[in-house]
């Protein structure tokens, strides 16, 4: 589970920190930074799979990594998890990691470079036991205390090895400790494009939920083929959408299958191009939380609300609060309906501060907006009235 996030200078923040709980339902107006929240951990999640010219290519660029109003050409992002899992099942489990990353970009020469990089892994329930691997430049070291606990994993206690230019210590992290892959195992991202998801697939495809869910099929077909893990499903979305009674996937043409849904009003099925988007929205949300990634401990969702009537969001935030209890959830709103059904300590609120740097605030800690509850004005009211930040 994620802590904290500090971000240095990294898109529209100079300088914000932001403290994670079970449930975090990311606010604010457009334009706020909410979405660059997000792409902090796109950028690390693609650093971890590819290396650091890749992350930047996906951020439009390196000249939109920094702040555009920062004559400082280095970014950083720390990051604090505290591991449910505890990584592999070893007698040394790992119980928190603390990663601090710091680029430079060079403007001049369209490049970047890792400055300097850190990752310290605590040992044990009682933290008897801490790994240090820190890299500056190309080299990085490893250091075990107390050195008892490496004799006792039959490493030795210090040591020293290169790294290419581009990649990050968190592609050679896990090595004989197992330290989770806290940007990709245990993360995942999801920014639904329903128009995508209906399209038809090949089973042969890869079947674990992409971020745009545009293999929507694919997924279904798989956990269609467990009795147990469809009639979940089944229950989960007439849970949602009481008219949805059922899906199929169906052959078509060649190779080629497609989503089928047979709704109550209806004898025959149709097909999935023919769903209104927010059914088809529904269906992927119901797929990401509850069916994919199950090793995720921490998932992120770019606006789950949309396309969505009122009366699904309610049902929707019962959901989402039973899957918070198991495993974390980030997502983005613009939803007052949400707000209705959210609790004021859930929210963190994204505006811009004077600077036009991005800052993120707990309404709970405001006193005005205590003040605000306290006489029966409701979130979804004070949102509406861009009264939460007072």
């Amino acid at each position: 589970m994620l802590q904290r996030l500090r971000l240095r200078n990294f898109r529209s923040f100079r300088d914000a920190t932001v403290a994670f709980g079970s449930l975090n339902i990311v606010l604010g107006a457009n334009a706020s930074g909410k979405t660059n929240l997000m792409q902090a951990f796109r950028f690390l999640r693609d650093l971890t799979r590819h290396d650091l010219e890749y992350a930047a290519a996906q951020q439009g660029g390196v000249e939109y990594l920094c702040h555009l109003g920062s004559a400082d050409s280095t970014f950083t992002l720390e990051a604090t998890h505290k591991l449910r899992s505890g990584g592999r099942k070893t007698s040394w489990r790992v119980a928190q990691v603390e990663h601090a990353l710091t680029v430079r970009v060079v403007r001049t020469r369209y490049a970047v470079e890792i400055l300097q990089e850190s990752l310290v892994a605590t040992l044990g329930r009682d933290a008897a036991a801490t790994v240090h691997l820190t890299r500056r430049g190309d080299t990085a070291t490893v250091r075990i205390e107390p050195h008892s606990v490496a004799d006792a994993l039959g490493m030795p206690a210090e040591g020293r090895f290169e790294l290419p230019k581009a990649a990050s210590v968190l592609q050679y992290a896990p090595f004989p400790l197992h330290i989770p892959r806290l940007y990709t195992d245990l993360l995942a991202i999801y920014d639904f494009t329903p128009k995508a998801a209906k399209g038809s697939a090949s089973l042969a495809a890869h079947s674990e939920l992409n971020e745009d869910a545009s293999n929507l099929t694919q997924a279904l077909a798989r956990i269609m083929q467990h009795e147990a893990q469809h009639a979940r499903l089944q229950n989960l979305l007439r849970y949602l959408l009481p008219h949805l009674e059922s899906l199929e996937v169906a052959p078509i043409l060649g190779k080629e299958v497609q989503l089928q849904a047979k709704e109550s009003y209806f004898v025959q099925p149709i097909p999935a191009v023919l769903l209104s988007e927010g059914t088809v929205e529904v269906i992927a949300l119901v797929v990401a939380l509850f069916f994919s990634k199950p090793q995720a401990e921490t998932v992120l969702i770019e606006e789950p609300d949309r396309s969505l009537h009122p009366q699904v969001l309610a049902r929707l935030m019962s959901l989402l609060r039973e899957v918070a209890a198991r495993k974390q959830l980030i997502f983005t709103t613009h939803s007052p309906e949400i707000l209705r059904h959210a609790r004021v300590e859930e929210l963190l609120l994204v505006e811009r501060d004077a600077q036009g740097g991005s800052v993120v605030k707990r309404p709970a800690e405001l006193e005005m907006v205590r003040h605000f509850l306290e006489n029966q004005l409701g979130l979804e009211h004070l949102f509406v009235e861009n009264l939460l930040s007072r």
